[in-house]
Protein backbone atom coordinates (compact mmCIF):
# COMPACT_ATOMS: atom_id res chain seq x y z
CA UNK A 1 0.00 0.00 0.00
CA UNK A 2 1.60 3.23 -1.19
CA UNK A 3 -0.05 5.24 1.58
CA UNK A 4 0.82 3.10 4.62
CA UNK A 5 2.85 5.79 6.44
CA UNK A 6 0.37 8.63 5.84
CA UNK A 7 -2.27 7.84 8.46
CA UNK A 8 -2.99 11.51 9.21
CA UNK A 9 -3.45 12.51 5.54
CA UNK A 10 -6.78 14.34 5.07
CA UNK A 11 -6.86 15.11 1.33
CA UNK A 12 -5.68 13.25 -1.76
CA UNK A 13 -5.72 14.98 -5.14
CA UNK A 14 -4.76 12.69 -8.01
CA UNK A 15 -6.03 14.61 -11.02
CA UNK A 16 -4.89 13.87 -14.58
CA UNK A 17 -2.76 10.88 -13.59
CA UNK A 18 -4.12 8.44 -16.22
CA UNK A 19 -5.41 6.18 -13.43
CA UNK A 20 -7.50 3.39 -14.95
CA UNK A 21 -8.73 1.60 -11.84
CA UNK A 22 -8.85 1.87 -8.09
CA UNK A 23 -8.12 -1.37 -6.29
CA UNK A 24 -10.46 -2.37 -3.50
CA UNK A 25 -9.11 -0.98 -0.23
CA UNK A 26 -6.44 1.09 -2.04
CA UNK A 27 -6.89 3.78 0.60
CA UNK A 28 -7.41 1.46 3.57
CA UNK A 29 -4.45 2.76 5.57
CA UNK A 30 -5.79 6.34 5.56
CA UNK A 31 -8.34 6.55 8.38
CA UNK A 32 -8.12 10.37 8.56
CA UNK A 33 -8.90 10.92 4.89
CA UNK A 34 -11.69 13.50 4.39
CA UNK A 35 -11.52 14.14 0.64
CA UNK A 36 -10.48 12.24 -2.49
CA UNK A 37 -10.19 13.94 -5.87
CA UNK A 38 -9.73 11.59 -8.82
CA UNK A 39 -10.85 14.00 -11.55
CA UNK A 40 -9.61 13.75 -15.13
CA UNK A 41 -8.45 10.14 -15.10
CA UNK A 42 -9.47 7.01 -17.02
CA UNK A 43 -11.31 5.12 -14.27
CA UNK A 44 -14.04 2.96 -15.84
CA UNK A 45 -15.72 1.25 -12.90
CA UNK A 46 -16.34 1.78 -9.20
CA UNK A 47 -16.11 -1.55 -7.43
CA UNK A 48 -18.02 -2.62 -4.34
CA UNK A 49 -16.39 -1.69 -1.02
CA UNK A 50 -13.59 0.34 -2.66
CA UNK A 51 -13.79 3.08 -0.03
CA UNK A 52 -15.31 1.17 2.91
CA UNK A 53 -12.22 1.57 5.11
CA UNK A 54 -12.55 5.37 5.18
CA UNK A 55 -14.92 6.18 8.04
CA UNK A 56 -14.25 9.95 7.89
CA UNK A 57 -14.45 10.49 4.14
CA UNK A 58 -16.75 13.44 3.41
CA UNK A 59 -16.28 14.16 -0.29
CA UNK A 60 -15.27 12.17 -3.33
CA UNK A 61 -14.90 13.56 -6.83
CA UNK A 62 -14.60 11.51 -10.03
CA UNK A 63 -15.30 14.32 -12.52
CA UNK A 64 -14.45 13.52 -16.15
CA UNK A 65 -13.46 9.87 -16.05
CA UNK A 66 -14.80 6.88 -18.02
CA UNK A 67 -17.00 5.25 -15.40
CA UNK A 68 -19.72 3.17 -17.07
CA UNK A 69 -20.98 1.12 -14.14
CA UNK A 70 -21.43 1.64 -10.40
CA UNK A 71 -21.63 -1.58 -8.41
CA UNK A 72 -23.71 -2.27 -5.32
CA UNK A 73 -22.09 -1.00 -2.14
CA UNK A 74 -19.60 1.13 -4.06
CA UNK A 75 -19.88 3.71 -1.29
CA UNK A 76 -20.48 1.31 1.59
CA UNK A 77 -19.93 2.42 5.20
CA UNK A 78 -19.17 6.03 4.35
CA UNK A 79 -21.22 7.43 7.19
CA UNK A 80 -19.64 10.91 7.06
CA UNK A 81 -19.94 11.30 3.27
CA UNK A 82 -21.64 14.57 2.28
CA UNK A 83 -20.95 14.88 -1.45
CA UNK A 84 -20.32 12.47 -4.34
CA UNK A 85 -19.40 13.97 -7.73
CA UNK A 86 -19.74 11.68 -10.74
CA UNK A 87 -20.45 14.23 -13.48
CA UNK A 88 -19.15 13.85 -17.03
CA UNK A 89 -18.72 10.10 -17.12
CA UNK A 90 -20.19 7.41 -19.34
CA UNK A 91 -22.37 5.87 -16.61
CA UNK A 92 -25.02 3.57 -18.07
CA UNK A 93 -25.82 1.40 -15.06
CA UNK A 94 -26.19 1.96 -11.34
CA UNK A 95 -26.86 -1.21 -9.38
CA UNK A 96 -29.28 -1.43 -6.46
CA UNK A 97 -27.76 -0.28 -3.16
CA UNK A 98 -24.98 1.70 -4.85
CA UNK A 99 -25.89 4.76 -2.80
CA UNK A 100 -27.11 3.09 0.39
CA UNK A 101 -27.09 3.99 4.08
CA UNK A 102 -25.09 7.18 3.65
CA UNK A 103 -26.57 8.90 6.66
CA UNK A 104 -24.99 12.32 6.09
CA UNK A 105 -25.01 12.42 2.30
CA UNK A 106 -26.42 15.71 1.01
CA UNK A 107 -25.59 15.77 -2.71
CA UNK A 108 -25.06 13.31 -5.56
CA UNK A 109 -23.95 14.75 -8.88
CA UNK A 110 -24.59 12.50 -11.89
CA UNK A 111 -24.99 15.08 -14.68
CA UNK A 112 -23.69 14.44 -18.20
CA UNK A 113 -23.80 10.66 -18.21
CA UNK A 114 -25.49 7.96 -20.29
CA UNK A 115 -28.22 6.91 -17.88
CA UNK A 116 -31.34 5.89 -19.79
CA UNK A 117 -33.25 4.46 -16.84
CA UNK A 118 -33.28 4.21 -13.07
CA UNK A 119 -35.39 1.11 -12.70
CA UNK A 120 -33.47 -0.86 -10.08
CA UNK A 121 -35.06 -0.79 -6.64
CA UNK A 122 -33.08 0.93 -3.89
CA UNK A 123 -30.46 2.64 -6.04
CA UNK A 124 -30.77 5.57 -3.67
CA UNK A 125 -31.83 4.17 -0.29
CA UNK A 126 -31.68 5.21 3.35
CA UNK A 127 -30.40 8.72 2.68
CA UNK A 128 -32.13 10.74 5.39
CA UNK A 129 -30.18 13.99 4.83
CA UNK A 130 -30.18 14.01 1.04
CA UNK A 131 -30.77 17.48 -0.38
CA UNK A 132 -30.25 16.90 -4.11
CA UNK A 133 -29.54 14.45 -6.90
CA UNK A 134 -28.39 16.11 -10.11
CA UNK A 135 -29.34 14.02 -13.16
CA UNK A 136 -29.20 16.78 -15.78
CA UNK A 137 -28.14 15.93 -19.32
CA UNK A 138 -28.77 12.19 -19.17
CA UNK A 139 -30.85 10.44 -21.86
CA UNK A 140 -33.31 9.24 -19.19
CA UNK A 141 -36.41 7.44 -20.42
CA UNK A 142 -37.76 6.03 -17.17
CA UNK A 143 -37.35 6.48 -13.44
CA UNK A 144 -38.93 4.06 -11.00
CA UNK A 145 -40.21 5.36 -7.68
CA UNK A 146 -38.60 2.22 -6.22
CA UNK A 147 -35.17 3.64 -7.05
CA UNK A 148 -35.67 6.08 -4.17
CA UNK A 149 -36.29 4.26 -0.90
CA UNK A 150 -36.34 6.00 2.45
CA UNK A 151 -34.67 9.21 1.28
CA UNK A 152 -35.23 12.68 2.70
CA UNK A 153 -38.76 13.83 1.95
CA UNK A 154 -37.63 17.23 0.70
CA UNK A 155 -34.73 16.41 -1.61
CA UNK A 156 -34.48 17.99 -5.09
CA UNK A 157 -34.30 15.76 -8.14
CA UNK A 158 -32.68 17.97 -10.77
CA UNK A 159 -33.59 17.02 -14.33
CA UNK A 160 -33.43 18.80 -17.67
CA UNK A 161 -32.95 17.84 -21.30
CA UNK A 162 -34.70 14.53 -20.74
CA UNK A 163 -37.47 12.64 -22.44
CA UNK A 164 -39.54 10.29 -20.33
CA UNK A 165 -42.39 8.26 -21.81
CA UNK A 166 -45.29 8.60 -19.40
CA UNK A 167 -47.70 6.65 -21.58
CA UNK A 168 -47.07 3.37 -19.77
CA UNK A 169 -46.39 1.61 -23.06
CA UNK A 170 -43.16 -0.32 -23.29
CA UNK A 171 -40.98 -0.02 -26.34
Amino acid sequence: NAFHDLRSLETIVMQSQLIERIDRHAFSKLPSLLEINLDLNKIDQIESFTFSDLPNLMEISFLINRVTHIKSNAFFKLNQMKEIKLNNQEIKTIESFSFNNLENLESIYLANNNLTKLDNANVFSNLPNLKQIDLRRNPLRSISYEAFSNVSSDFKLILDDFYIDLSGESS
